[in-house]
């Protein structure tokens, strides 16, 4: 298959000649009869998190700043809680929300309500785990795509969609506390971008129009960060629509 763009498919749901021929002509494909989607609409340069708590201006604490961690913990919980927390981290930092979690030894329950206002040295390019594909697992270090089918599966088997990464360490504590270490830095629990592919046609079937939305939700209020006419690439609605509007036409 094309890596970047992934495979075609024609108006009639099938694949075109060139996409099933092995390297006789381009696009390469691995001759298997399976259109895969390849990464293209699984990557973005636009993911970012906000150093403020969304929608105040209240800023989110830094684990790696251990004198800060420790201020936090000492107000919003018990000193005797944070000393005993702040203790199990040792002489290290934590290098992510997820590395501070697991070595912290911290009750679940408690890390869900302080997890939002914690962030890591890296707010640039996360992954949501809650939400993401196994492809995009398997981009991330300390999953790669050794564990990243078992990561899904332990999602999908522990209710689908979550709103924590604290599941995460559970997933991979068999697998070693490297790889929680080595996963920590590029995972979140939150998405603040979102893409729309907005597909529309014109009055009475005439005129169609497809572009492409990217949403930054980080500043608290949506803002149109990105946007792309790819009408370009042709009708994008499937063969039932398409001959519904074209019956459409015809009758008048």
């Amino acid at each position: 298959m094309d890596l970047l763009f992934g495979e075609d498919i024609n108006m009639n749901g099938a694949m075109d000649p060139n996409e099933n021929d092995g390297m006789a002509l381009p696009p390469n494909d691995n001759q298997n009869g399976v259109l895969d989607p390849g990464v293209f609409e699984y990557v973005t340069v636009w993911t970012h998190e906000p150093t403020n708590y969304p929608g105040t201006t209240n800023s989110r604490v830094l684990v790696s700043n251990t004198n800060a961690l420790k201020s936090f913990l000492s107000t919003n919980l018990s000193s005797q809680e944070a000393t005993t927390y702040m203790n199990a981290l040792g002489r290290t930092a934590p290098n992510s929300v997820l590395d501070f979690y697991n070595r912290s030894q911290m009750p679940e329950s408690e890390f869900m309500t302080i997890e939002p206002m914690l962030m890591g040295p890296n707010t640039v390019g996360l992954i949501n785990v809650n939400t993401a594909t196994v492809w995009s697992l398997a981009c991330i270090p300390g999953i790669s795509n050794l564990y990243a089918p078992a990561v899904m599966s332990y999602r999908q088997g522990n209710g689908g969609t979550m709103s924590s990464i604290a599941w995460l360490k559970d997933a991979l504590s068999s697998y070693g506390s490297n790889c929680i270490t080595a996963a920590g830095p590029w995972v979140t629990a939150r998405s603040y971008q979102f893409t729309a592919d907005i597909a529309a046609v014109g009055a009475h079937g005439r005129g169609y129009r497809r572009v492409r939305f990217v949403f930054d939700c980080s500043g608290g209020s949506p803002q149109i960060v990105y946007r792309q006419d790819v009408t370009y690439l042709g009708w994008a609605l499937g063969r039932r629509i398409h001959d519904q509007l074209l019956a459409g036409n015809t009758k008048r």
